[in-house]
């Protein structure tokens, strides 16, 4: 479901296995308003009361600053052929410390982890004991840095950002209660080893998932949405064993 609410028959089949809800009810952005976030505490209410284990969730604020980044080159409108420099604007983002709040309350002393929302914010320490001190308990992240900026967002995965999970890793004893750092996105073989050799995080999360082939899927006619042109995939035993097997080994000191 790329990171949104699953339904609450298919969730609550698989209750047997510890895992958390992901509370997540629309792409975009993680700026949510009041009716959004009334719909977000009652479905972690009813979820709850259903057996949900714990849960998955982040609120950011709008109010950050809109600043100027360095100049982009683009193609102009008029010519493909011409290129000119721009100047793109995008917001830094803060986590919404009341709002997560009242998410937590909400989970009723369940574990909440706070997803990759934290990886828009600009500052990742700050983030870090932003989400200590509301009561995360984990937080999922692949954080870079970006164009060598203090910030925990902009790149897709852990494979290229593995000195700041260790730095993070590191800097996360440090906070005023525990808290857990689980590295995820386009988690593979390569950067699992890596992760597990080169820093002290013990918690990972990834799809392990392969592209369905073409006889298990139904193109549509015409498309409905962009999901409805998105390859789709589904989690793959063999790889989950592979990622199971590595992490064992390294347990065990092999």
């Amino acid at each position: 479901m790329a990171g949104l609410f699953e339904s609450i028959y298919k969730i609550s089949r698989s209750w047997p296995i510890q895992h958390r809800v992901m509370i997540r009810p629309r792409g975009g952005d993680f700026v949510y308003d009041d009716a959004e976030m009334d719909a977000m505490e009652a479905d972690i209410r009813s979820l709850k009361e259903r057996g949900a284990r714990g849960f998955v969730f982040g609120v950011l604020n709008k109010d950050g600053l809109r600043r100027k980044d360095s100049p982009h080159f683009a193609c102009s409108l008029t010519s493909l052929t011409t290129i000119i420099p721009v100047i793109l604007h995008h917001r830094d983002y803060t986590l919404d410390q009341a709002k997560c709040r009242r998410l937590i309350s909400a989970a009723g002393g369940l574990p909440c982890t706070l997803h990759r929302c934290f990886d828009w914010t600009p500052d990742w320490r700050a983030a870090m004991l932003a989400a200590c001190n509301v009561g995360f308990n984990t937080i999922l992240t692949s954080t870079p840095t970006y164009r060598n900026r203090p910030c925990s967002g902009q790149q897709p995965t852990v494979g290229t950002a593995v000195e700041t999970l260790r730095e993070m890793a590191d800097h996360a004893v440090t906070m005023p209660r525990p808290i857990e750092i689980m590295a995820g996105s386009g988690l593979d073989e390569t950067s699992l080893r890596a992760l597990l050799s080169r820093t002290s995080i013990q918690w990972f999360h990834g799809s392990a998932s392969t592209p369905l082939s073409q006889a298990a899927t139904h193109a549509p006619p015409f498309p409905m949405g962009p999901q409805d042109q998105e390859l789709r995939k589904s989690a793959d035993r063999n790889v989950v064993r592979l990622l199971h097997t590595i992490i064992n080994e390294r347990r065990q000191g092999n």
